[in-house]
């Protein structure tokens, strides 16, 4: 098991345990060591669990995978920046939409 593997796993699982601060602090080693899409979104679950949802939409702000841009825009949503949350549901998809003009948006939300 390589050290990602095992810190993800201790962070997934103090999460379950309702171990917040364990959670957010194995997961920011875990994005230190091994920064990707599923690291951060592993992180944020925790930041907002930890009702901080500034560094949560801090950290997603860059990520352009579709889970992150749901939670960047429930972070946003809940700060009260319900503009920049329809931004970030939207992303790209505000320009490519189909021809009865629906985006790809995640989990449907927009």
């Amino acid at each position: 098991m390589t050290l990602s593997h095992a810190l993800h796993a201790a962070a997934s699982q103090a999460l379950t345990d309702q171990q917040v601060s364990t959670a957010i602090f194995l997961a920011e080693r875990l994005v230190a060591h091994h920064p990707c899409s599923d690291h951060n979104h592993l992180l944020a679950t925790a930041f907002i669990q930890n009702n901080e949802h500034q560094r949560a939409a801090h950290l997603l702000a860059d990520d352009h995978a579709p889970e992150n841009r749901y939670l960047l825009a429930l972070c946003l949503s809940r700060q009260g920046k319900l503009l920049d949350a329809h931004r970030a549901l939207l992303g790209s998809a505000a320009i490519d939409t189909d021809l009865h003009g629906r985006a790809d948006v995640p989990n449907g939300a927009a």
